[in-house]
């Protein structure tokens, strides 16, 4: 019976589909294993991924007006200040939403700025 399969003109058909079946099936198994795209995962470093990108701001600010620490090592803003200011860019509404949940804003959060040793540093309070 295998030397019928051997001797059969369709072998290299019959290997070609033996080798895509297995290639398919490997595939299947690595993107479902690394894929997190539907992932709460995703949102969730969406969420931490603006909170570093607007403390980062708020440091870039406090670099540009280091005359707010004249009399004190810290001063507090909140993230409406920075989009009103310029440095963070809001919807067309002047808003900037959570992205774990939509109906959330982040104008209210206060921010902390601090300076020390020529240094800032700025911690989101929510």
């Amino acid at each position: 019976m295998i030397k019928k399969i051997l001797n059969d003109k369709n072998i290299h058909l019959y290997i070609s589909i033996i080798v895509i079946v297995i290639f398919t099936i490997a595939y299947a198994i690595t993107v479902n294993n690394y894929s997190h795209a539907f992932s709460n995962d995703s949102v969730i470093s969406l969420y931490e991924s603006k909170m570093r990108y607007i403390s980062k701001t708020a440091e870039f600010y406090g670099m540009q007006n280091k005359d707010l620490f004249k009399d004190k090592s810290s001063v507090y803003i909140t993230v409406d200040d920075l989009i009103t200011k310029g440095y963070l860019t809001a919807d067309e509404d002047g808003n900037i939403y959570n992205p774990e949940d939509k109906t959330k804003l982040l104008n209210d959060f206060k921010i902390r700025i601090t300076m020390e040793n020529e240094t800032v540093i700025a911690k989101i309070l929510h």
